[in-house]
């Protein structure tokens, strides 16, 4: 018979093994997560802390590594939020007293395209090492909204000094060469372009050497910063991994550094997620429905989506239309579309208030400002969805970057409803008549990629 004191020596052998193995397992199981990704998406696993090396992987292929796992989804996020305050802030400890402003008193484009402008002009901040500066007073100042989160960005007057002012809205043609550009081509004798040597601060000072500058811009120049070599290696100095620098990844955390919803925003988000999401078997589906020029807002000359196209979307909509397991929201320009979707769906649809504006194509300015709340709402709430669906436009795009990596994504453009962004084509289209995604994009009548040199 065996004693009591082998035992107890058996059974803590027994569960010293058992924790080894579950210890063996779970390192396995976070390497998994590596493995899934592509050539480009590996890491090294030299770190001691493989899963903080994994989460550097891409939002979509993490998310399909950690589908199954709500602690690990849970993680991720935790992970997420320290990871973009501790990034950047340690990139933000400024001493100089020059500054970068982006600057929109007048038109700069909607909510999208400002959104572009100041990440674009921040990250200029963040890699010559100035201070930096949001004046955002149209249709109304964007700090009634949007708070300062890790940024102090906010201030009523520009900063004083010798300033030179620039502007770059639209003209993607020549998408960041007011910034990157080199005026002259200097050599040395052996042919080595100077201007190559020298650093990004050392350039951007000799083209501006005012100790502010003011930038209004709509364009996207993340591309730019990883080409340029001056950049590149200036952000790589100050301890950002290029390897994952794309527009999807930088713009969240650049976003979520600056930002925060102002204390009334919050609460109506609050109000509004209560009320979208009332427990955690509800998933939430979203749609944001780009027209374009209708009577809603005359004053935007582009033509989006077109009204035959819409029955496409109603049927993709009504997939979902079960209360006990899904809520819906729409944000659109339209007015008609909007009372559409209330008559097509209401025991699943939940709204904001407000009337419907583009801040920077509208008639009545006081109007703008008040719908510009319930345009950086709507962002906000898109940005929270279970499967969202998005119209061509920068609105839904980086409300879209902005989203859970378990998030669902979809794009409605041109009569088609694909998997991913508008501008990537691999994924598969939206069948009608069975009601499922079946066939590759490549396959079918799908639109043509988009300019994205100002882009990702």
């Amino acid at each position: 018979i065996m004693s009591y004191s082998h035992f107890y020596k058996w059974t803590f052998f027994i569960l010293l093994v058992v924790i080894i193995l579950s210890n063996i397992l779970d390192m396995i199981d976070k390497v998994a997560i590596v493995d899934k990704a592509t050539p480009k998406d590996h890491v090294s696993l030299s770190s001691d802390n493989v899963l903080d090396e994994a989460m550097e992987l891409r939002v979509n292929v993490v998310a399909k590594a950690l589908a199954n796992s709500r602690y690990k989804i849970y993680a991720f996020q935790s992970w997420e939020r320290a990871h973009t305050q501790n990034h950047i802030t340690k990139a933000r400890r400024v001493e100089s007293e020059k500054y970068i402003v982006y600057r929109c008193r007048g038109t700069c484009g909607g909510l999208g395209d400002r959104l572009q402008g100041i990440h674009s002009t921040f990250l200029l901040a963040i890699a010559l090492r100035r201070k930096f500066r949001i004046d955002f007073q149209f249709p109304c100042d964007l700090y009634s909204v949007l708070g300062e989160n890790y940024e102090p960005w906010h201030e009523p007057d520009t900063p004083t000094g010798d300033t030179r002012i620039l502007s770059a809205i639209d003209y993607y043609e020549n998408c960041g060469d007011i910034i990157f550009a080199e005026p002259t081509r200097e050599y040395s004798d052996d042919y080595t372009m100077i201007s190559e040597q020298k650093s990004a601060e050392m350039s951007f000072n000799e083209k501006y050497p005012e100790q502010v500058v003011i930038i209004s811009t709509n364009q996207m120049w993340t591309q730019t910063f990883y080409k340029d070599p001056r950049y590149h290696k200036a952000l790589t100095d100050l301890g950002f991994n290029m390897n994952y620098f794309t527009d999807g990844t930088i713009f969240r955390e650049t976003y979520n550094h600056l930002f925060k919803l102002q204390p009334n925003m919050q609460r109506a988000l609050a109000t509004f997620m209560a009320r979208a999401r009332p427990n955690k078997d509800i998933q939430l589906v979203c749609a944001q429905i780009r027209m374009g020029h209708n009577p809603s807002v005359p004053q935007d000359e582009t033509k989006r989506n077109k009204k035959e196209w819409l029955p496409l979307l109603w049927d993709f909509l009504s997939l979902y239309n079960i209360s006990r397991k899904y809520k819906l929201f729409v944000t659109t320009d339209s007015q008609e579309v909007r009372e559409q979707s209330q008559r097509l769906f209401p025991d699943v649809l939940h709204d904001t208030e407000g009337r419907i504006t583009h801040i920077d194509r509208y008639d009545n300015q006081s109007e703008a400002c008040k719908g510009m709340e319930k345009t950086i709402l709507d962002f906000t709430i898109l940005s929270k969805c279970d499967i969202l669906v998005v119209s061509r436009s920068n609105f839904g795009t980086y409300s879209a970057k902005l989203r859970s990596p378990l998030a669902k994504l979809y794009t409605f453009q041109e009569g088609v409803i694909h998997e991913g962004f508008y501008y990537d084509r691999s994924g598969k289209v939206f069948d009608r008549d069975t009601k499922t995604f079946r066939y590759n994009c490549s396959m079918a009548e799908c639109p043509p990629i988009a300019d994205t040199r100002c882009r990702e």
